[in-house]
C-alpha cells in the first residue's frame, strides 16, 4: 500500500506534483502480505534510488532477500509507538493466497487517516531531499499539503458523519482483521472474522458465531454490517442477506487500485459508505 502513497505524491489530482518514476512492488490483486518478487524484480529493486515499506510488517518478503538498507525508508517508523499488535497473531486468508499471519503487528497503519498523514509526510520529507530545484520543491510541497488536506476531510467524515451513523445502526464485524486502526481511532466496534470470500460462507468457521451476532443485533433493533476488503462472490452475499447481515465492500487497498488514483478510490468507498442505507 506504501506504494500508493508514493505514486499519490506525483500523480496528484489537484496540484501540479513531480513526476516520479514509481515501480509498484506488489501487482494488481495481489496481497503485500503474501507476495514474493521473482529475481529480476528483486534485482530492479537494488538499483532503485529509493525503496519504500510500511514497516510494521505489510511486506513479508523483505525479511528473505537482500534489499539495499540504506535506500530503504519504513514509512510507519516515524509512529511505531501507536503501532497496534495484530490480533492473536492468528493466521488467516482472505483469497486464493492462502493462510499467513502478519506478524507480531498489525501493518494496516494507513486505514486511519491520520496515520496515512504520517506515513506521506515520510515519504514527502525523503523525497523533498532528493530534489535541488525550488521550484520542483514547491511543487511536491503542493502535492503533499494538498492531499493531507483531502486525508484531513476524511478524518472529519469519519469523525463527525460516518462513524456516529455506523455505531448506532449497525453492529459491526468484518471478515479479516484488517480495520483495527480504524476502530481504534473512532471508537468503533469491530468484530473480526476469518472469512474467505471466495468460498461460500456458511462452509466456513466463524458462520455460526456470526449468526448468533445477527440474532443479538436483532435484538436491539440493530443490522449487522459485514466490512469485507474485496468483494465477495455472489453466493455470499445471497446467504448473507437471507440471515439479515449486509455486505459492504471497504477496501485497504493494498495493491495498485482500478481507479485511476489511490484518494480517488477511498473516496469512492466513503461515498458509498455514507449513502447506505
Amino acid at each position: 500500500m506504501t506504494q500508493n502513497l508514493v505514486s499519490a505524491l506525483s500523480q496528484d489530482d489537484h496540484q501540479p506534483a513531480i513526476k516520479f518514476q514509481v515501480e509498484l512492488i506488489t501487482p494488481p490483486n495481489e496481497d503485500p502480505a503474501h507476495y514474493f518478487p521473482n529475481s529480476s524484480q528483486i534485482t530492479q529493486y537494488q538499483k532503485s534510488d529509493l525503496i519504500f515499506l510500511n514497516g510494521a510488517g505489510l511486506e513479508s518478503f523483505e525479511k528473505k532477500v537482500a534489499l539495499p538498507k540504506s535506500k530503504i525508508l519504513y514509512t510507519a517508523k516515524s509512529f511505531q509507538k501507536e503501532w497496534l499488535s495484530d490480533q492473536k497473531n492468528k493466521e488467516h486468508q482472505h483469497g486464493k493466497e492462502g493462510k499467513h499471519s502478519h506478524g507480531t503487528w498489525d501493518p494496516h497503519t494507513w486505514v486511519d487517516p491520520i496515520l496515512a498523514i504520517k506515513q506521506l509526510e515520510s515519504i514527502y520529507l525523503k523525497l523533498q531531499s532528493k530534489l535541488t530545484v525550488p521550484k520542483d520543491q514547491g511543487k511536491l510541497a503542493m502535492a503533499f499539503q494538498s492531499l493531507s488536506n483531502h486525508f484531513q476531510q476524511i478524518h472529519q467524515k469519519w469523525l463527525s458523519s460516518l462513524a456516529p451513523k455506523l455505531s448506532s445502526r449497525f453492529m459491526l464485524c468484518s471478515s479479516h482483521p484488517a480495520y483495527a486502526y480504524l476502530s481504534h481511532r473512532y471508537d468503533l466496534k469491530i468484530q473480526a472474522f476469518d472469512f474467505d470470500p471466495t468460498i461460500s460462507i456458511d462452509q466456513q468457521n466463524g458462520f455460526k458465531e456470526l449468526l448468533t451476532l445477527s440474532q443479538k443485533a436483532k435484538q436491539q433493533g440493530k443490522k449487522v454490517l459485514m466490512l469485507w476488503e474485496s468483494e465477495p462472490i455472489i453466493d455470499i452475499q445471497h446467504q448473507l442477506a437471507e440471515q439479515g447481515i449486509e455486505s459492504f465492500t471497504l477496501r485497504t487497498i493494498e495493491s495498485k487500485p482500478k481507479e485511476e488514483s489511490y484518494l480517488k478510490a477511498v473516496l469512492t468507498d466513503l461515498d458509498a459508505l455514507e449513502n447506505l442505507k
